[in-house]
């Protein structure tokens, strides 16, 4: 209860205690998806470019299917290529797996390039969804991250799938995790379910055997809660967070040739900057590491294929103080001059 109390809270709508499951992270969530709910012969639809770690968990199931969606860097996943690759793949599941396929996102603060989809796509995500009886998973680690304040974070994909609706039967998953807002330690998080697949899980033998994972880390943060220290820690870190993206994000934009972007999302753990086309970024990367001991990440880092967005870098900017990024920053611009020359 006071887990919903405190994300409805959050997320300016109601999330109901039934809805939630605990997990040990957003990951631990997505590979309980793909374990319980997919075909083991399934598709897994994800974008072309996507945090790697969700990429991963996905290749450890050999037998399912990975198919690359076209996405924008500045809209998002490209809604006409999904559409064509999903109605080309379905099949009938087998029995016990009630989907036979699964689009993987992030729809807000998308890892790594920060894009948050439109309210149309988002609509547009769950007709389809529904039309070809798909699941959708949503990774919303990085959506309490909103940096717009007081204004709440934008809609969770999750909240889209309106129970209202005649043809509503629940086609999404969301998957989130307290790293971000408590310390990466804490390894626990969540996801909201509709409540078909709720009973899936409630009924499955991983769960039913265990209980709670991580129990006793949930029972801490409980407390955590009720006592609204975790909305106090939240709203801390939402203050030190922005006061840091906007620090690199403005000395980039000032000391950076102006065909460079440096795009800042307003939400999420990072800058999305992304040089002009043939710029060797992964070159780059390697130089930065070698003269100053700096870890930045190129965009092919991200690729499915490993050979797209090669132009591009992620740069982390929430870990660390206002001085020490400051510095940062002055050695990755005086870099690139260097580099570039």
């Amino acid at each position: 209860m006071e887990m919903a109390k405190f994300l409805s809270q959050a997320y300016g709508g109601a999330v109901l205690q039934d809805n939630l499951i605990l997990t040990c992270g957003a990951h631990h969530g997505f590979h309980l998806v793909l374990s319980t709910l997919l075909d083991l012969n399934g598709v897994v639809f994800i974008d072309e470019i996507t945090y790697t770690n969700s990429l991963g968990i996905c290749r450890q199931f050999s037998t399912m299917q990975i198919v690359p969606v076209a996405f924008d860097l500045s809209t998002g996943v490209d809604f006409d290529d999904l559409q064509c690759k999903v109605k080309s793949r379905k099949f009938t599941p087998c029995e016990g797996k009630p989907f036979w396929g699964v689009y993987f996102t992030m729809s807000v603060f998308h890892n790594p390039t920060g894009v948050t989809y439109s309210p149309d796509l988002c609509m547009k995500l769950i007709e389809l969804a529904r039309q070809e009886d798909m699941l959708i998973v949503s990774d919303d680690a990085s959506n309490l991250l909103s940096y717009n304040f007081p204004e709440k974070p934008p809609k969770r994909l999750f909240a889209y799938d309106n129970y209202e609706n005649d043809n509503y039967l629940g086609h999404v998953v969301s998957t989130s995790s307290f790293s971000k807002l408590l310390g990466q330690g804490i390894r626990l998080g969540w996801m909201e379910c509709p409540p078909r697949i709720m009973e899936i899980f409630n009924n499955s033998a991983i769960l039913y055997g265990t209980g709670s994972f991580n129990h006793f880390t949930s029972h801490l943060i409980t407390t955590f809660l009720r006592e609204g220290l975790c909305q106090k820690q939240y709203e801390s870190i939402l203050v030190k967070y922005r006061e840091r993206l906007n620090l690199v994000e403005d000395y980039l934009k000032n000391h950076l040739p102006k065909e460079i972007k440096v795009k800042h999302p307003r939400g999420g753990l990072f800058l999305w900057i992304e040089f002009p086309l043939g710029f060797p970024a992964e070159a780059f990367e390697k130089y930065l590491i070698e003269k100053h001991q700096m870890f930045v990440l190129n965009g092919s880092y991200f690729s499915v294929n490993g050979d797209k967005f090669q132009n591009c870098i992620r740069f982390v900017c929430t870990y660390y103080d206002l001085p020490t990024l400051k510095v940062a920053s002055e050695i990755f611009c005086e870099s690139y001059k260097q580099f570039s020359h």
